[in-house]
């Protein structure tokens, strides 16, 4: 009994492409906009720093969806890789040298 391998379908890439940019928009959002409003303020860095105290929970939460930001770059930059080396190789690499 042989068992045949077949690559994934561009379309099953394409969609994983989709999920991880739906991640990092929803990652982005939350630790590059929204937690930096809540703990910065403006021209008091006192005020800053009584913030990052109270608020230790929601930095580390923060810089956790920073580090799921990076890995998911990575991720996107195999993906279109993948995706894009049927197009062509150089439109591939070109695309994955943009993303770095």
């Amino acid at each position: 009994m042989s068992i045949s391998h077949s690559a994934p379908s561009p379309l099953a890439y394409a969609r994983v492409l989709g999920l991880l940019y739906v991640v990092l928009l929803v990652c982005g959002l939350f630790s590059l906009v929204l937690v930096p409003s809540m703990v910065v303020v403006p021209g008091d860095p006192r005020a800053t720093a009584n913030n990052l105290v109270e608020n230790e929970w929601l930095v580390r939460v923060s810089l956790a969806g920073r580090s799921i930001i990076f890995f998911r770059e990575v991720a996107i930059s195999a993906v279109l890789l993948v995706l894009l080396r049927a197009v062509s190789i150089v439109a591939s690499l070109i695309a994955t040298l943009a993303r770095l």
